[in-house]
């Protein structure tokens, strides 16, 4: 390159002259979540299968709502009204503990309490926890990836993410307990695969190594 080339140097700092190439584009973003078309991934309802200490302990149950949505949950207040199925899910609140994927809808804001001169001998364990003794302790609705349409965590795409990582996993295990082949030149090494092949329901080797090993009724059928 030319002395008075613009931007050459031949030492010493960088000239005023000189230029330097952008920066690549930084990588795309991950794709967001996509929940599930069969509405597997909105099915929350921590109160189905709800195992409670006593009946008595379930009519001294109280859940309040603190969500700044002008909307009060009436939910075992008077009058007591059981939640229906699904009651928290797709609701426009993200109810499984985190902020929603979605900056615009808002977190739901629940916490429960045991009434009654035995409260500290009650307790209710739900699908998201378990609540128990006369304090107030913060509910929890929805477990990770059941509130989708609202929270944007999809239950279904982790568990198929989850199943390719264990597949992956699997493949390396198996590819580092796979047998290298020896030397073609190596006697020793190539007496020790002579010996582990006799002991083996089956084999595939390649031809020159089968020639080596001098077994000649694979010859035709391994290329």
């Amino acid at each position: 390159m030319p002395k008075n080339f613009p931007g050459a140097q031949l030492g010493g700092s960088c000239p005023t002259n000189a230029f330097s190439l952008p920066s690549p584009p930084p990588p795309p973003p991950s794709p967001p979540f996509t929940c599930a078309l069969d509405g597997s991934d909105d099915v929350c309802s921590p109160f189905v299968g709800a195992t409670w200490s006593s009946s008595v302990a379930s009519y001294h149950f109280y859940l309040y709502d603190d969500t700044s949505d002008g909307i009060d949950l009436k939910l075992w207040e008077w009058p007591r009204i059981t939640p229906a199925d699904n009651q928290l899910s797709a609701n426009g609140l993200c109810e499984d503990g985190l902020p929603s994927l979605n900056a615009s809808i808002p977190e739901g804001d629940y916490y429960v309490v045991f009434g009654g001169p035995n409260c500290a001998s009650h307790h209710v364990n739900l699908s998201t926890g378990l609540h128990s003794g006369c304090g107030r302790t913060d509910l929890v609705p929805c477990m990770w990836g059941t509130d989708c349409a609202d929270c944007g965590r999809s239950a279904t795409a982790r568990a198929v993410e989850a199943a390719a990582a264990y597949a992956e996993a699997n493949a390396v295990r198996a590819r580092r307990r796979a047998q290298v082949l020896p030397a073609l030149d190596d006697e020793h090494e190539l007496r020790h695969l002579a010996m582990v092949i006799k002991t083996a329901t089956s084999y595939h080797l390649p031809v020159p190594w089968l020639k080596a090993l001098q077994i000649k009724q694979h010859w035709t059928l391994t290329g």
